[in-house]
Parts: C-alpha cells; structure tokens; sequence
C-alpha cells in the first residue's frame, strides 16, 4: 500500500490529509462537572480568585503549572520533535457543542488522534479561551509577553494506558493538549472575512447562550482549525489551566497563528453567558483565562532551530537580554488579503522596520507598505505590539507572526 499523501503545509508528516466526519460524544466529567470546569473557575479577584484557587485545589500551586510565558529566545531546539499528524475519520454527521458555564466546548470522538507524540492519544474535545470586547488580549499562552486575542486547546488523552480524558487527568502524561493561538484580521482588510472553519463553530454560539445548553452541529474537518504548519511548535510539561489544575498536560503550543475575523473575535466575546437561562441576572462570559504561571526551571523545547524563524537584531544598540524581535511572515501577510498584494518575500528580504524609541508603532518600509495597499491608510501601516529599541533588518523570512496587523 503506498504511503499517505503529506498534510499540506506539514513537512515529513505522513499522515491523512484531514480528519474528516464528526460524531457525538459525551464530554467527560470531572468530580460531576464538566471536564476542566470548576465553580472557582476565571472568577475576579477576590475570595473565589484565582490567586485562592489552591486553597481548595492544591494543585493549583504547584510548581508545573499552565499557562506560561514562553520565551522564545529560551527555547531549547529539539530536531527529533516530529510534526504533529492528526488522524482519523468517524464517519459520523455531528458534532456537540455546549457552553459549561465557563467556554464553548466541542466535544470529539475518540477515533480521531494523535500523530507525532510519545503515545497514542485520543480526541475528547476542544474549547476556547477569550478576553472582553474592547481588550486586545484573551488568550492564555503567552509568547515574549504578547497575548492574543484568543485561544483554542484541543484536548486528548493517553488511550494506550486511560479509558477516558477524567481518568487520564490524574496522571502524569495523561493528557496531551495542543494550543492555537487566535489573531484577527483589522476590518478594513478584505481578510476580514470570517474563518470558514472557525464560523462551523463560532456561528452556532447563539444556540449555546446560557450555561447548560447544547446543540449538534454539522461535522467538519477539524484538522483545519489548526495551523498550516504543524511541524513549528513548542513543548512543555503542565497543567490544566483551570481547577484542579492537575500537573498532567503534555502542552504543544503552534508557533504559527490562526487568523479570524474581528465579528469572529466578537463573537466569542460577546455571546456566551456563564450563567443559565432560569437566573434573574444574566452574566456575560468574557476573561475566561488564567494568568500566566511560574516557570520554575521547567524545560521549552521547540521543534524547530533557534534562529530559524526569527530576525537578527540589527546595529543601533539596545537588544539587552529582552525578549527577541517578532517574527514577520508573508503567508500571514497574505492571509488578511490587503488589497493590491503580491508575492512577499522579495519585498521584505534585506528591508528595514524603523522603531524610534518609546513608540508603540513599527513603520514599514514604502516598497512594502505600497505592496499593502497602505496608501489607503496613509502610507504607513503599523504593528500593534512595542518595538525593540534598535532597528530590525528583515534578513529573513519565514511563517510565524503572532501579532496583529492593522494597515
């Protein structure tokens, strides 16, 4: 039998091309609750915060807990880390989707797994994570400082050792746990276009208001919420990010963004409520994310070279022993769709991005802020995120920014 095509965008991953179908699935319960949820769960600060949680959840002081701040200048390459190959096809025509109270939840069947990790893994769900409209961050997992908007975690468990994702939480290992971080596209780029896969989840949220409801929706690829390139990423040992915070997590966070349209964003930030339909007093579901916890001399691998997807500071002093610059992609470029685009690459190689001191914005080259449709905005298209102190030369090119793009 001949191998299986390559996933596109995967380099060295022989695996199908898609997880194709959908299926029903409960969404395992922990200590009668939904999996990962728990009444202490994203509360405000205060006596229930998440500063009291390991008064009741010893856990979740422990010292491998999630999320973290990844720096990336930090992260120790692994050249054996093989791509993540997601596998299966259920056959079945629907997916559950549910609010807990605390996210969306779409459960998935256990067929679908995992490729690329030490075990077999399974599918039990995925859920996601969101700040409140009009903040710019919402994701959990940080990387050198900056927070997305949102987040996606796709849960698994070990189905080689555990019978379910409530079991195999209480063991080290037992679950494996990818993360996606969610970017959006600014309105007035033609790329603000709805995500089509993402709006198969995203689009049903007003079927799921309140905290208990449930609804099925048509099955589809799930593979295509993630990342094109599943061979970039970073690997850590963790927790769950919520009580009981169990140091179980084998944590894969993609290196590389997905990109939803700010409705999308705004969906996931303004639709849910935490509380039900019989409550007098409806509560918004927005914040639902866990600071970022301690290192403690735990180990970030990634599965890519140091350097590989990075620019080179540049003369001009500064730099320190902060976190490197951000990392400028023609494939994200594309994908917002600005008007009047072209091939990237050759327009960044060898150009500057100007950082005066102090500012909060990068001004980009004329050539390429042209080759946006800049002229629309000014000529001068900018990055949402602080700039280093000195400039950068876009020595290289690859295909993992994290930062949103307003032109």
């Amino acid at each position: 039998m001949p191998p299986h095509p390559k996933t596109p965008g995967s380099p060295g991953c022989l695996c199908p091309p898609k997880w194709e179908g959908g299926g029903w699935i409960t969404v395992p319960t922990v200590g009668g609750g939904r999996w990962g949820a728990h009444p202490d769960a994203w509360v405000p600060p205060g006596p229930h915060g998440q500063q009291h949680w390991p008064e009741g959840h010893p856990a979740c002081g422990g010292r491998a807990q999630s999320p973290i701040d990844i720096r990336t200048r930090w992260a120790q390459p692994d050249p054996s880390l093989p791509p993540i190959c997601p596998v299966g096809q259920p056959g079945t025509p629907a997916f559950t989707l549910s609010n807990n109270g605390h996210t969306a939840v779409l459960a998935l069947p256990p067929s679908l797994r995992l490729q690329g990790l030490p075990r077999s893994f399974a599918a039990a769900q995925l859920h996601f994570h969101w700040g409140r409209p009009g903040h710019a961050g919402g994701a959990e997992h940080l990387l050198d400082g900056h927070r997305a908007p949102a987040e996606m975690h796709v849960v698994h468990y070990d189905v080689e050792r555990y019978t379910n994702a409530s079991e195999a939480q209480h063991h080290a290992g037992g679950l494996a746990v990818l993360g996606v971080l969610l970017e959006v596209c600014r309105p007035q780029n033609v790329g603000a276009d709805p995500h089509p896969t993402y709006d198969n989840i995203l689009s049903h949220l007003g079927s799921i208001r309140y905290a208990g409801q449930t609804t099925a929706i048509p099955s589809f690829s799930v593979q295509d919420l993630l990342p094109p390139r599943l061979d970039l990423y970073y690997r850590y040992n963790g927790s769950l990010t919520t009580p009981p915070c169990f140091q179980s997590v084998l944590w894969t966070l993609f290196q590389q963004p997905v990109r939803i349209s700010l409705a999308q964003l705004e969906q996931l930030q303004g639709t849910l409520y935490t509380t039900t339909a019989a409550e007098p007093e409806p509560q918004r579901l927005v914040d639902n994310f866990r600071v970022p916890q301690e290192l403690n001399q735990r180990l970030v691998l990634s599965s890519f070279p140091r350097g590989e997807s990075q620019l080179e500071a540049g003369g001009g002093g500064g730099g320190g022993e902060g976190p490197p610059p951000p990392q400028i992609a023609p494939r994200a470029l594309a994908g917002c769709k600005a008007a009047g685009t072209g091939p990237f690459t050759d327009v960044l190689r060898g150009q500057i991005l100007s950082a005066p001191r102090n500012q909060d914005t990068w001004v980009l080259p004329a050539k390429l802020g042209q080759g946006l449709g800049a002229e629309q905005a000014g000529g001068k298209p900018t990055f949402l995120f602080p700039p280093p102190p000195h400039p950068v030369p876009m020595t290289e090119v690859a295909s993992v920014p994290w930062y949103s793009l307003l032109y």
